[in-house]
């Protein structure tokens, strides 16, 4: 149980616990991602919710099992003798008919199966649904319940037959009280797609619990039907749908409310049946904590203050979060006997949900208390006491601390022992420990773990009463441990007015230098439109301020160049009064002698200077600093020269600086001291003007020859193709007096073209045009070359080669041009037209091919090649396969189309240039030789085949005898091979007439005596048979069986 003080969240489940009956068309559950209570959800302003949905719309019918009957459906199985049909604990069952109860006619293991189903036909999922019972715990028998974590009941299924089981679900009793379970309710489970078979079995199970008399439960209307194919979910604020025949799952479009609002899903069945649900969204809105502070307040005139608008956004509130186990729980521990060690646990858990803070920080938990623990021994004497036990603290992360250690404890009772940071040491404890203790390692170190899941804690321990029997049990009337959830803060966005008056209005400490008392209005928000807001008020006081007589600096505004330096140091006359003296871009930074700057200075406008008395910095007076930049300009008046008669003239005219100017129009080279300079050629003269103060202003100016015309531009196209005379001329005149006359000359200086500024169809070479003007005989030429392409080499050679080859082409003119066939091919013969390659050229033919060179004056050429037809290799070898007594191969050429020949017959000898041949091999072994003949034509075409020579062993060679004589006269005493020959492996195996082994060897040159074994007893005289397995040297067996006459003549 959990209890929150201030605030509660529950964690809402979906899809397990519905009320379908087979009468019923739909069911719909509407859920989100966010901890909540029933069908509503709290977030705050700002916050976005992830909708889901889950529904069910019955399709066809598989299966309904009632128990009606008082007994099970065909197929249905259960534990031999488990289930009555008759509960007295539920006698009306959940509609006043029969069901199966689990009561005490046995112990666990409980199980209870259904038959096999065909499923396969459910193309939109199988759903099951049943009611169940849990007993409660502490009823009487038979209807006494499960309690502890292992006792509940299993949902499985089977597509095996049985061999196998899958869980679908497992029912934990929650400490036996959990209203769910011990009233009976109607739960469905959507089946897993590995579970949609032909053979599906399903079982409800039960393994673990306390005696027959104890944990039993029981089902009733057992249903499994298709879902409808037909259905459709669809969330109304949004229109969003889920594929038709889905049971539904997450909206991916979150909602953001600013408001409470109501979102409603529907769900409409094939037949147009319609179920809906509805989740509220609770909407909190932020709460603001603010501070509103000026530092200094209040000011004297020209001084700033720092206003703060101190705040934090709570978007949780601090909570204090108990969760509580208050089930009475009792562990029998197992017996110590005869000085072997027992042992008793006791885990019990809490399910812990709807923190806001994930994980476990440094002050987390505040406590952990255990109701009433005592140790009980039934058995005396025992001794026993708490003193062997240790109690652990485990987090859903699985980290754990000890509370108390082994030996902490004495006596047989802790009534209400609570561990918390700061208790007191245990040690300072006794029986019954009813007070707040420092646990043995601190909760500290379950810093990190995951704050929500489930916590267990283990009261566990082992004794050793040598002599006695001793059965201990742990008692423990429940457990909690308390939570501090602090406030979560965000920080707030901040808007100060007015803003005219403040740095920057949307920060938390802005600065203001108000110039009388102003009150300033602050509003913070969350950053998220339609969201509450905050406004407050903060009144900065302006008052008159006596005190000290600041220094008085006498300015001097400063007047620099364009392009220099100023030094605000220059400002201060000599006649001010001593200070300690900094300077600064703004009177706020002055006031409050923050971001002081350099003296020296680029930029025209206005500073200003902080003057402090050397003995009270804090008597000061701040005064502005103007700085302007003199900028000189000047105009001109050009006269131009007229036809070289070095009668040109400017005349320049400054404005701005201070007299008098010195002016120079020759880079400073030599200056006078006005502005006019006469004499002057045309041409480009480099103007310099200095003002008083040394200010500068330079620039260039152009004197031109008035009546010489002057060509500004020739635009020239050269010859395209070389020996072609397509080249263009044309110029652009300026000065002089239009209209202008036009002579264009050749390279020979004759006259060419017409009175025109264009000139075309112009061969390589050097030209010439004149121009004048009509008012002046001063006339301007200008020279002129067009230039033309050398002409492309198109030169390439390409050599004959062998059918099947390669034969790219070697360009050794330009490179970069095409290859093609002269004339077309239609023999299926191809070239590429960057290499020259031909591809399936035919034999004995001869190709034109062309090479054209790139660009647009292409030049080509011609060349041959012919296809050379290639020779066929072939030979006989006589003997092709023999033996190592006749090694001498002769061998005949039967080669087409070559000249020449070259035999490599595979023994490491040197080639033989000849028609054809003998070779002897070595006579050593058996063999294969690889001979390879190449035959080449005249053309130096190529072809080469290759055949095997096999060298082989003779024929295996042997008799066997039919009679030996083993009586020592050094004549036909063994049996043997004679003349054997050529033999690889062999095995040999004697038998008398009754089938025993007298004799057995692998050896080839195998000897028998006449004895078993050739070491054991004289074998009587008589016949026995044999059989010879002999591999030769080719690896083939024979298998020879005969009979071997045993005779020692006496």
């Amino acid at each position: 149980m959990q209890i929150n003080y201030l605030h509660i969240m529950l964690s809402f489940s979906i899809l397990c616990l519905f009320n379908i009956k087979t009468k019923a068309q739909c069911s719909l559950f509407a859920d989100s991602d966010k901890n909540g209570i029933g069908n509503s959800v709290e977030i705050y302003c700002g916050d976005s919710v992830q909708l889901s949905a889950e529904g069910l719309s019955i399709g066809l019918e598989i299966l309904t099992e009632d128990f009606n009957t008082g007994g099970f459906g065909s197929g249905w199985s259960s534990t031999s003798g488990a289930v009555n049909f008759s509960n007295p604990c539920s006698p009306l069952g959940v509609d006043g008919t029969p069901h199966a109860w689990m009561d005490n006619n046995t112990d666990v293991p409980r199980l209870l199966q259904s038959a096999s189903y065909d499923l396969s036909a459910a193309t939109a999922g199988v759903t099951i649904c049943f009611d169940l019972l849990f007993a409660e715990q502490g009823d009487a028998s038979p209807c006494e319940g499960p309690d502890e974590p292992d006792e509940g009941v299993y949902l499985e299924y089977s597509i095996d037959g049985g061999v196998n089981w899958v869980q679908i679900h497992y029912f934990d009793p929650v400490g036996g009280h959990d209203a769910q379970l011990v009233n009976w309710n109607n739960w469905c489970f959507q089946i897993p797609l590995a579970a949609i078979t032909t053979n599906t079995t399903f079982r409800w199970r039960q393994d673990a619990g306390s005696g027959a008399d104890n944990d039993h439960w029981g089902i009733d209307n057992v249903q499994i039907f298709e879902n409808d194919v037909n259905s459709e979910i669809k969330w109304l604020h949004d229109n969003y749908t889920y594929p038709t025949g889905s049971t539904g799952g997450i909206n991916p479009n979150s909602v953001a409310p600013t408001s409470t609002t109501n979102y409603t899903v529907q769900l409409t069945t094939g037949n147009g049946t319609v179920c809906t649900d509805e989740l509220q969204v609770i909407v909190r809105n932020p709460s603001y904590s603010v501070n509103l502070n000026a530092n200094p307040n209040p000011i004297c005139p020209g001084e700033c203050a720092q206003i703060e608008g101190s705040a934090d956004l709570e978007f949780t509130e601090g909570v204090s979060n108990i969760f509580e186990d208050d089930t009475y729980q009792e562990q029998t521990g197992t017996p110590s006997i005869f000085g072997n060690p027992g042992s008793v646990q006791l885990i019990d858990s809490i399910e812990v949900s709807g923190l806001y803070n994930q994980t476990v920080t440094n002050n987390s938990i505040n406590k952990v208390c255990i109701t009433s623990l005592s140790l009980i021994t039934p058995t005396s004497p025992g001794a026993l006491d708490l003193s062997m036990i240790e109690i652990v603290l485990q987090c859903p992360s699985g980290n754990s601390i000890n509370l108390v250690n082994v030996g902490d404890l004495s006596g047989s009772l802790a009534d209400s022992i609570c561990f918390a940071t700061g208790g007191i040491p245990i040690s300072s404890g006794t029986s019954p420990y009813n007070n707040e203790y420092a646990p043995a390692e601190p909760f500290s170190n379950l810093t990190g773990c995951n704050t929500n899941g489930e916590w267990k804690i283990y009261i566990q321990g082992t004794h050793n009463q040598p002599g006695f029997l001793t059965i201990p049990k742990i008692n423990s009337q429940g457990w909690f441990i308390n939570f501090d959830s602090p406030p979560s803060n965000i920080s707030p966005t901040y808007e100060w007015s007015p803003a005219s008056s403040v740095s920057n209005p949307s920060i938390e400490k802005p600065e203001v230098c108000p110039t009388s008392t102003t009150t300033y209005k602050l509003v913070m928000t969350n950053g998220n439109p339609g969201c509450a807001t905050d406004t407050s008020y903060l009144t900065v006081n302006v008052n008159p301020c006596p005190g000290c007589t600041p220094p008085t600096l006498v300015i001097n505004n400063l007047d620099i160049c364009a392009t220099d330096t100023g030094d605000l140091s220059n400002a201060i006359a000599p006649a001010s009064d001593p200070a300690n003296i900094s300077f600064y871009g703004s009177p706020s930074d002055a006031n409050s002698s923050a971001n002081p700057i350099s003296p020296n200075v680029t930029a025209e406008g206005s500073y200003w200077v902080r003057a402090e008395d050397p003995h009270d910095p804090n008597c000061f007076e701040v005064s502005e600093i103007q700085v302007s930049k003199t900028i000189i300009s000047y105009s001109t008046l050009i006269t131009d020269e007229n036809c070289d008669a070095f009668d040109g003239e400017i005349v320049l005219n400054p404005t701005g600086g201070s007299i008098p100017y010195t002016f120079s129009i020759d880079g400073g080279t030599t200056t006078q001291n006005n502005g006019t300079f006469s004499g002057l050629t045309g041409g480009a003269y480099n103007i310099e003007i200095t003002d008083n103060n040394g200010c500068l202003v330079s620039g260039t100016e152009y004197v031109s020859s008035i009546g010489e015309p002057i060509i500004d531009d020739i635009t020239t196209t050269d010859i395209s193709c070389n020996g072609i005379c397509d080249g263009e001329i044309s110029i652009s005149v300026s000065g002089g007096t239009a209209p202008y006359t036009y002579q264009w000359f050749d390279e020979n200086n004759i006259p060419i073209g017409t009175n025109n500024n264009e000139i075309s169809g112009l061969c390589a070479g050097t030209y010439s045009v004149e121009v004048s003007t009509s008012m002046s005989t001063c006339s301007t030429t200008e020279l002129i070359v067009l230039t033309e392409p050398n002409i492309p080499d198109p030169s390439f050679s390409i050599t004959n080669y062998c059918e099947g080859q390669t034969n790219n082409a070697i360009i050794t003119g330009d490179t970069g041009g095409y290859f093609s066939f002269s004339t077309p091919v239609t023999d299926g013969a191809t070239i590429n037209s960057t290499t020259g390659e031909i591809s399936n050229g035919i034999a004995e033919t001869t190709y034109s091919v062309t090479y054209k060179t790139p660009g647009n004056c292409p030049e080509s050429s011609v060349e041959l090649v012919t296809v050379q037809e290639n020779p066929i290799a072939d030979f006989n070898a006589n003997p092709q396969v023999t033996d190592i007594s006749a090694t001498d191969i002769s061998f005949s050429n039967e080669s087409l189309g070559a000249v020449d020949y070259y035999w490599d017959f595979g023994d490491g000898s040197a080639e033989v240039n000849s028609f054809n041949t003998n070779h002897i091999y070595p006579e050593v072994a058996p063999k294969q030789y690889t001979v390879k003949l190449k035959a080449i034509s005249n053309f130096g075409c190529r072809d080469s085949i290759s055949k095997t020579i096999s060298i082989v062993l003779p024929k295996t060679q042997y008799k066997i005898p039919n009679i030996f004589t083993p009586n020592n006269d050094q004549q036909n005493d063994v049996f043997k091979l004679i003349n054997a020959e050529n033999i690889k492996d062999l095995k040999i195996v004697v038998l008398n007439r009754w089938g025993n082994v007298v004799f057995e060897s692998d050896k080839i040159d195998f000897k028998w005596n006449g004895k078993l074994n050739n070491t054991g007893d004289n074998c009587v005289d008589g016949t026995y048979l044999y059989k010879i397995t002999i591999k030769n040297y080719l690896n083939q067996k024979e298998t020879k069986h005969g009979f071997i006459q045993l005779s020692r003549g006496h």
